[in-house]
């Protein structure tokens, strides 16, 4: 395009086909700036510059070949400058990715964590979790009464947990608790074990089955005595060990005395903090006139490991095995029943009552024998020459004393004879007779009188002895009346 004919033009500067080419000038090349990123350099605003005026561009315009020289260096430089803003701006784009990459992991990270925490188990079975499987799981312990104790049936009271403790290892926890079983006698079991759990789905799960598992036994209630009383057999067994009865040892054993005999019971207080209680018992064994008495002083000690009363200790009387001959101690009435005589009879008793009255039964010296008094009649005469209803020299016996010691003993029968002190008219024996195998009832009384009578034969004295023995039926005076 050709330039206007109304622009002015520059005094120093002349057309380009009428001036020779201005001396090449050559711009220093710049240097590739370290903080060229981002920057922008503004050019400065210079309103009074003059304007230049540039020739018309030729069509045929020179080839990058032909460039002039001015050309070609701002050129280079600008190349330089913009190859090294690509090095710095991909470094930049590198180091940037890293750690875009490293935020994004972190982010992952932090989002993967959160949604583990929303869905993953709390940190520790809970108490109640605990409690509550405890009660379902651990079954009450099987209670056995045993021979002395209260027959009853437990049930849960209570659930103690314990502890619960997680392993880092494998991430499972354990739980101890405890549990309370009681009933209405006072035995309570307290049943202790180790429950493991499995974190599974957000939860925790009972996993296996109780491990550790002990129980232990305690009561505040004592000895069932009706229960003692039952198994008293074996409380007599205990006993003869204890006095080495038994093997062949010198007389009866207490379980062979006191085999079904009435027992009684006294139970002292329990002791809490020892889980022990002594039992006073009484055996009493006899017939109508033979009794055994036995007290013994029994302990009984409550173990924690079974749940059962066992004897500890037993203390037996010293005089346990000594018969007593209480039961023959009082008034006896005695019918006639007949008369043994070394001729004819007479039968002076038959209208007069026998009466004896023991008043005590001890043992003296190893001899057992009883004394009282006897009411009756003797026969202080010779015999007669038939048998008649009473003779001259029938003497009665008033509250007589007497002492019987025991002389036999067999068949069930115990029999005690004595002699009626010294009497001018003659001699009267006491013979009693208790018990007899067919009739442990059976009660006899026999007074035998000997009188001694002198006389002669062709003028000859002598000494002749006439006995009569009248038998009795006895009955208590309680009973007869």
């Amino acid at each position: 395009m050709a330039e206007s004919e109304d622009t002015p033009q520059s005094p120093d500067r002349q057309p380009a086909s009428e001036t020779e080419p201005a001396p090449e000038r050559t711009a220093p090349r710049p240097e590739p700036s370290d903080t060229f990123a981002g920057e922008t350099a503004e050019l400065p605003d210079r309103h009074d510059a003059p304007t230049e005026r540039r020739p018309p561009v030729d069509a045929a315009a020179p080839s990058a070949e032909d460039e002039p020289p001015r050309l070609r260096d701002v050129t280079g430089t600008l190349g330089d400058y913009l190859r090294a803003r690509a090095v710095r701006l991909a470094e930049a784009v590198r180091t940037h990715r890293l750690a875009a990459a490293l935020v994004a992991t972190v982010a992952v990270a932090a989002i993967v964590a959160a949604v583990a925490l929303a869905t993953s188990a709390p940190s520790l079975p809970s108490a109640e979790l605990v409690s509550d499987d405890a009660a379902a799981r651990l079954e009450a312990p099987a209670y056995q009464s045993g021979s002395f104790g209260w027959d009853d049936i437990l049930v849960p009271r209570e659930v103690d947990v314990r502890s619960v403790s997680r392993d880092a290892e494998t991430g499972e926890a354990t739980a101890e608790v405890m549990v309370t079983y009681s009933g209405s006698h006072g035995v309570s079991a307290e049943k202790a074990a180790t429950l493991r759990y499995s974190a599974t789905g957000g939860t925790w799960e009972a996993v296996g089955d109780p491990e550790n598992v002990r129980v232990s036994w305690h009561t505040t209630e004592g000895v069932n005595e009706a229960r003692v009383i039952e198994n008293a057999g074996l409380i007599l067994e205990r006993a003869d060990r204890a006095l080495g009865l038994g093997d062949g040892s010198e007389g009866p054993t207490l379980a062979e005395l006191y085999a079904g005999a009435s027992v009684t019971a006294e139970s002292g207080a329990l002791d809490d903090e020892s889980q022990t209680q002594e039992v006073t018992l009484t055996f009493s064994q006899g017939g109508a006139y033979e009794r055994y008495e036995c007290r013994m002083t029994v302990g009984f000690a409550f173990r924690s490991a079974s749940g059962q009363w066992e004897i500890e200790s037993v203390s037996v009387d010293e005089r346990a095995r000594e018969r007593s001959l209480d039961p023959l101690v009082g008034t006896w009435r005695g019918t006639f029943q007949s008369q043994e005589a070394d001729g004819e009879k007479c039968l002076a008793a038959r209208q007069s009552e026998l009466v004896v009255t023991i008043a005590s039964a001890r043992s003296d010296a190893g001899v057992e024998q009883v004394t009282g008094t006897v009411s009756g009649v003797a026969h202080y005469h010779a015999g007669p020459s038939s048998d008649v209803a009473s003779s001259e020299g029938d003497a009665a016996l008033a509250d007589v004393p007497f002492t019987a010691a025991l002389v036999e003993e067999s068949d069930g029968t115990l029999t005690f004879e004595g002699t009626l002190p010294e009497d001018v008219g003659g001699t009267v024996t006491l013979t009693l007779a208790f018990g007899s195998a067919e009739d442990p009832s059976r009660a006899v009384a026999r007074v035998t009188t000997s009188y001694v009578h002198e006389t002669s034969f062709l003028f000859v004295p002598y000494e002749e002895t006439f006995t009569y023995a009248d038998l009795f039926a006895l009955v208590r005076a309680a009973d007869a009346e």
